[in-house]
Order: C-alpha cells, then structure tokens, then sequence
C-alpha cells in the first residue's frame, strides 16, 4: 500500500468534520471511539480536565500511526512514545512527534510521490 492523508483512514468513522468543526467521538460513545481514553465527562468544556483531553488526543494520534504498516506511513511525520516507570509506579509517557514543514507556508510539506 502507501501513505493515504485522509484524515478517516487513520482516525476512522469517529472522526468528523462539520463547518469548521473537526469532532473526535469519546469512549462513550455507542460506536466509532476515536479517543479511547477520554470520557464525556472528562471532555467537558467547563468541568472536564484539559490533561485527560491532550492525553488521549496524543494517545490516538500515536496508536493510529502505530496501526499503520512502515510502508503505510508518512515520511514527513513521526510519532513515537517512550514511558518510564515512577517509584509511586506509575508511568510518565513522553510523546515525540516530528513534523516537517514549509518555512515560508508553515504547511506539512509534500510527501515523496510514489
């Protein structure tokens, strides 16, 4: 295969865009999760927790491009994650993600053709 940009194909069915409203269904929803690890609640515009947000954003985004076979992926963007144990033993994730970009457009640059 290769590298298919379309934002459906890495994110699939729970990923939405109306008039400039991009929506990433939550784990409660009946079908098409998206952000596995986010909760409506925890998603909440004014109570929710802007941390469980990212979180989980970061965690689709990584396993998303994880899912995809090397040949699969872009070769203007990579993301990887590295976790390490606390002495409480809880893990602390370390999400590296490298775009390249434009400088004069600050756009993703043009994958390789084919």
């Amino acid at each position: 295969m290769a590298f298919n940009p379309a934002p459906s194909n890495w994110l699939g069915a729970g990923y939405t865009l109306t008039t400039n409203v991009a929506g990433f269904n939550t784990n409660d929803a009946a079908t098409n999760k998206t952000l596995t690890q986010l909760t409506n609640t925890e998603a909440n515009a004014s109570t929710g927790d802007i941390r469980e947000v990212m979180f989980a954003m970061l965690e689709a985004f990584y396993q998303a491009y994880l899912a995809k076979d090397n040949a699969d992926r872009p070769s203007k963007l990579s993301i990887s994650r590295n976790g390490t144990t606390t002495a409480t033993g809880n893990i602390n994730y370390t999400y590296n993600v490298q775009v390249e970009v434009s400088p004069t457009a600050v756009n993703v640059t043009a994958e390789p053709a084919p």
